[in-house]
């Protein structure tokens, strides 16, 4: 974990951009467990938010996810300031938030639907292999935030949504929050 957040906090330092000045506020998985508003499920690992009001930030205020997401813009448009960038995004498009990059604000077409996937580093560091070229992905993405999902990938995220869905409401029965956790990283594997 430490090294993970080492390195992103590196790729932060190597492409920074200058700050507001105000101070900006971390953001971990555990502070989604105080808000239910869009938020569909959250445990140490994992968080699902179905709109940006379900994500603990003040408007206008700077934070710094502590964790990995992913932004799906299922339908309509937004615009997201990363690390002091503009980055659009258009339905079908993926944005891939790393640990340590810096939220500045996001504006959202009146008719948007978003679908957000948080993972923990804890969790990362046992999903992905280390290698070298998750090093060159990991610096890839933080270059090149959003990405267009193919049609292909777009039906099999649909699968995963629907088994993710279905373990969520039957989370108490047995085995259901692990088998929640293995959907979850077959899901970023397949992004």
């Amino acid at each position: 974990t430490i090294i993970y957040q080492y390195v992103f906090f590196i790729f932060a330092l190597l492409n920074g951009k200058e700050m507001s000045s105000k101070e900006i506020k971390c953001i971990k998985i555990e502070d989604f467990k105080n808000t239910n508003f869009a938020v569909d499920y959250v445990d140490e690992d994992f968080v699902l938010v179905r709109d940006f009001k379900g994500i603990p930030i003040e408007k206008d205020h700077p934070v710094k996810m502590d964790c990995f997401f992913i932004i799906h813009c299922i339908e309509g448009n937004l615009r997201i300031f990363l690390n002091g960038k503009e980055y659009q995004l258009e339905t079908g498009n993926v944005l891939f938030c790393l640990p340590t990059m810096v939220i500045n604000r996001v504006m959202t077409s009146v008719e948007h639907q978003v679908k957000i996937v948080g993972f923990s580093t804890r969790l990362l560091s046992r999903v992905i292999p280390r290698n070298k070229g998750m090093w060159n992905t990991g610096s890839y993405l933080y270059q090149n935030p959003v990405h267009q999902i193919c049609e292909e990938n777009i039906a099999n995220i649909r699968i995963y949504n629907t088994l993710v869905e279905a373990k969520i409401e039957e989370i108490n029965k047995p085995y259901s929050r692990h088998i929640l956790h293995i959907l979850l990283s077959a899901l970023f594997c397949e992004i």
